[in-house]
């Protein structure tokens, strides 16, 4: 692990940048915002995009048809955190999924290996981060890490 101060700039770039990459000439409108003057975060950056990747990648593929939109939205989240949330236009999460989403070995997918989300979610927690899946009808993933202290 590499701590830097990384900008929530860069962390937004980066998630734009990502999701272009996963998206490619798929019909895939993506939305990257931020609130205006987010504090830098103390995190290891290749393993913060890896993460990103990995939410963006399963964002693109829970769309059917390769059609919809995925939106990443960075905020504050109390004084001491920065939020992002990556969300997409497809069916979402059943319930029974939620339960074993970040468990190893578990994959909704038929090429799946089931080991993106327990990684991110073990990437997440050892920048004292949290990392979690919301039910609802559309797909959304809520990452929250701690800010460089003031």
């Amino acid at each position: 692990t590499r701590l830097e101060a990384v900008t929530a700039e860069d962390i937004a770039a980066a998630a734009e940048r990502i999701g272009r990459q996963v998206i490619g000439n798929r019909p895939v409108d993506l939305e990257v915002r931020r609130e205006p003057s987010l504090p830098a975060l103390y995190v290891d950056r290749l393993q913060i995009e890896l993460v990103l990747r990995n939410l963006l990648a399963n964002a693109v593929e829970a769309l059917h048809g390769g059609v919809g939109r995925v939106s990443v939205a960075l905020g504050r989240h109390g004084a001491a955190r920065l939020r992002v949330v990556i969300a997409d236009s497809g069916p979402g999460l059943a319930p029974d999924a939620l339960a074993r989403i970040f468990e190893p070995f578990v994959s909704g997918k038929s090429s799946g290996m089931g080991l993106g989300l327990a990684i991110s979610r073990a990437i997440v927690e050892a920048h004292e981060g949290t990392l979690v899946a919301l039910p609802g009808e559309h797909g959304e993933f809520r990452l929250e890490l701690p800010c460089v202290p003031a």
